[in-house]
């Protein structure tokens, strides 16, 4: 988004914007909901806690980060929607809606095999290695250290 005021343009970068108060919204709402003081905690609420205090501190940097300041003057053409950003967006909540219809395991290696081939990578070696290095560091990660079950077939 850009503003102009005083012959100073103000460029904000929304997604930035939404992502970090979204999180602060989620871990705060959960925290409070669970509690109901950022004071008392129970074991198993300290880590929300710590992460609910540390995105406290750093939302204020990330948001500077996102707002610059130019003396430049306006220009009258509006910058182009980037194709390959607003796809790799759509397919990522393609991927996460189509992981429950058809599990985990062909969703990604579909998402992964078009992702890497969008991004450049035409070597068959290095796809087929990062599909599987991908795929079973996601699921590994998730099913066994988070102990959040991933649907690996459509039949889960």
């Amino acid at each position: 988004m850009k503003l102009h005021r005083n012959g100073r343009q103000i460029i904000i970068d929304f997604p930035v914007l939404v992502i970090v108060f979204a999180t602060l919204l989620w871990a705060g709402t959960y925290y409070f909901t669970a509690t109901g003081s950022l004071i008392q905690c129970q074991g198993s609420l300290l880590y929300i806690r710590t992460l609910l205090i540390l995105l406290l501190l750093l939302a204020p940097f990330v948001l500077k980060s996102a707002i610059t300041t130019t003396t430049r003057k306006p220009s009258s053409r509006n910058t182009p929607i980037n194709k390959k950003q607003l796809f790799l967006g759509v397919s990522i909540v393609l991927y996460v809606w189509a992981i429950n219809i058809f599990g985990y395991l062909i969703t990604s290696i579909i998402y992964t095999s078009v992702m890497v081939w969008l991004f450049g990578i035409r070597d068959l070696r290095l796809l087929v290695l990062l599909i599987i290095g991908t795929g079973t560091i996601i699921y590994f990660g998730f099913s066994v250290l988070l102990g959040v079950p991933l649907p690996l077939w459509p039949i889960d």
